[in-house]
């Protein structure tokens, strides 16, 4: 895993943190301590969150360091990528934090998920590199059969053919093709 990605992960998590310990003492997230003041107030996915987001956040930071340890993309934890579960978890952290604590999760959802970001990012500009390429590449076939039609209607004129039979066989315009003459008079 690269630096910026073990490292956004890592500060995703700790962000992670510092904003359920905010959601808790605003009364966003239940504790034992307001359990009678706020309980008809937090929706389900404040409950929810509660009691799995912290945890989760502290997870996914382990995850970063673990992840960041040379040779543990290929390590597998009953028979499950580490990989996997790393991706797994940052999923389900953000899910649950945008979910339980809202507004404020989203900069450490950000940072959680900045290394798909990127990967969309990569894909998207290779493919927009690719539909360049291949517009150049369409560009300079275009060019070359015109060339290539030029080259046989000026033949053709050489044999004096039909103006009528050039344009049919190259499909050039007559315009063009009598242009062609008048150029080739002149050359002469």
């Amino acid at each position: 895993m690269k630096f910026y990605q073990w490292y956004s992960q890592a500060c995703g998590g700790i962000l992670g943190i510092v904003s359920c310990i905010y959601c808790y003492l605003r009364g966003d997230l239940l504790i034992y301590s307001n359990l009678n003041g706020n309980f008809d107030i937090i929706s389900f996915n404040g409950i929810l969150a509660s009691y799995i987001l912290y945890p989760l956040c502290f997870l996914t930071f382990i995850m970063a360091i673990v992840m960041a340890l040379p040779n543990t993309n290929h390590k597998k934890i009953l028979n499950v990528e580490v990989t996997k579960i790393n991706s797994f978890l940052i999923y389900l952290t953000t899910l649950v934090g945008i979910l339980g604590c809202n507004v404020y999760f989203i900069i450490p959802a950000l940072l959680l998920l900045i290394r798909e970001f990127m990967y969309a990012f990569k894909y998207c500009v290779s493919k927009i590199n690719n539909t360049e390429q291949d517009n150049q590449e369409l560009n300079d076939t275009k060019e070359q059969l015109l060339a290539t039609k030029t080259e046989m209607a000026v033949n053709l004129l050489n044999k004096n053919a039909n103006i009528h039979f050039i344009t049919e066989v190259t499909g050039l315009s007559e315009d063009f093709v009598s242009n062609l003459k008048r150029v080739d008079l002149t050359k002469k």
